[in-house]
């Protein structure tokens, strides 16, 4: 008959903390368990009158498409996935604007994201931000875009864009914009000009950043600086041109050129 081990101070020790910890692990699996037997969705089909000239979005977790409406009405369509708790989807209209706010509940254990579409009509200035998704928005004008974890991508646009990310790209085609003030601390930034811009302001903290115009236009005013990387002017420059371009880059190339 085997004598039962003494219970030490080391081993009460490591029974008040084993205990615990295993019961806490079994409960992390069980709940993961059960929202993957539980995972779901639903469709997004909402419409609402624009007001107020603005428009603001923000989305918790879910890729974000802005594209231009058809008629005078701000659309939104898309799909959410959850698992444990349905994630909301509110719209409000008022004098101040319309805003949609797509929000998942703070579980550890649930999976949530909302994708969406928002048909915006013309004229209306957008504010949009993700705190984990890419954010693409197509031939609007007036655009600010924040993503804390993921990328930005602008086809086209005019007016005024003010595009920052904490981490991932940002990338421009084809720009119309006049004004673009760009920042990310972590992500190469590309920005395309199809028409000369008037004022373009860069910063990046770890990354390459390319800003390219059309040839055979106006000369600019550049400034281009990195503390850890090359820089790269290929165009006409002016100090004092209407037309400036300024580029700073903490860790990695600066480059200027024109397109093919």
């Amino acid at each position: 008959m085997s004598t039962p081990l003494p219970l030490t101070g080391g081993r009460r020790t490591a029974l008040a903390i084993g205990v615990p910890v295993s019961l806490a692990l079994i409960a992390w699996g069980a709940f993961n368990v059960i929202a993957l037997l539980s995972a779901d969705s639903f469709q997004i089909h909402q419409s609402v009158a624009a007001a107020g000239g603005q428009v603001s979005v923000s989305v918790d977790t879910g890729n974000l498409s802005l594209e231009p409406a058809a008629g005078d009405q701000v659309a939104l369509t898309g799909v959410a996935h959850y698992g444990l708790v349905r994630p909301t989807v509110d719209v409000t209209s008022s004098g101040a604007g319309v805003s949609i706010t797509a929000h998942c509940a703070p579980f550890l254990v649930d999976e949530c994201d909302v994708d969406l579409t928002v048909a915006v009509p013309a004229g209306i200035a957008v504010t949009a931000s993700t705190d984990s998704g890419d954010i693409t928005a197509s031939n609007l004008g007036n655009l600010t875009l924040q993503a804390d974890s993921g990328n930005l991508q602008v086809n086209g646009g005019s007016g005024l864009l003010h595009l920052s990310t904490d981490s991932g790209q940002i990338t421009g085609v084809a720009m119309g914009a006049s004004d673009v003030n760009a920042s990310a601390d972590s992500g190469d930034i590309s920005l395309d000009f199809g028409h000369a811009p008037a004022d373009v302001l860069v910063q990046d903290d770890s990354g390459d950043v390319t800003v390219t115009v059309p040839s055979g236009g106006p000369a600019y005013a550049v400034t281009a600086h990195s503390n850890s990387g090359s820089t790269s002017i290929e165009v006409p420059t002016d100090p004092t041109s209407t037309h400036d371009i300024s580029i700073s880059v903490d860790s990695g190339n600066a480059v200027v050129d024109p397109r093919d």
